[in-house]
């Protein structure tokens, strides 16, 4: 077998299995991009606070720099607004993978994330608990932030009070 061959048949396989290979290399990125958002919410610097059409603009660079077509802004800009503003919980690398890749999402390749969203806590309030016996560290963010954020959105509990669309639990169980 030559070497052209051997060529062709790479290049037939990377066309075959494009998908797979677009994940497993967007996947670093999406990961580097997750850790610098963290890194810029958790330690604020001096400067103005990015929105997420800049945080999405970013990954876009970085995917170009990369060689990776950039697609899906507005998937991706919704999810980050999501975690950003209405939630307050820093980006998932998988999450934002499953935005930018909807078609490989679908196909199962980027299963969904199982872990707990980290909240964002503000850093006012990290400040007023750094000298609580709670352990705030050096981070600023204090475990009594962390317990009520997680008693905020635990799902079972709002559904069994009936804070959530449709029927509690109690009500369904009467019922």
């Amino acid at each position: 077998m030559t070497l052209s061959q051997i060529r062709s048949q790479i290049e037939a396989l990377l066309r075959k299995y494009a998908t797979e290979v677009e994940v497993y290399r967007l996947d670093k990125v999406t990961a580097e991009f997750c850790d610098e958002v963290a890194d810029a919410l958790t330690n604020p610097k001096s400067g103005p606070v990015k929105d997420p059409f800049d945080w999405a603009s970013v990954l876009f660079k970085r995917m170009a720099k990369r060689g990776h077509h950039a697609r899906n802004l507005t998937a991706l800009q919704n999810y980050l607004s999501r975690c950003l503003q209405e939630r307050r919980v820093l980006p998932q690398a998988r999450e934002v993978l499953r935005a930018l890749l909807p078609r490989a999402a679908e196909r199962g390749l980027i299963p969904r994330t199982i872990e707990d969203p980290v909240p964002i806590c503000a850093m006012k309030r990290g400040m007023e608990n750094a000298g609580k016996s709670d352990d705030s560290g050096s981070s600023g963010l204090g475990l009594s932030d962390l317990i009520e954020h997680w008693q905020k959105m635990d799902y079972w509990r709002q559904l069994a009070k009936g804070s959530l669309p449709g029927p509690g639990l109690a009500e369904g169980a009467t019922a």
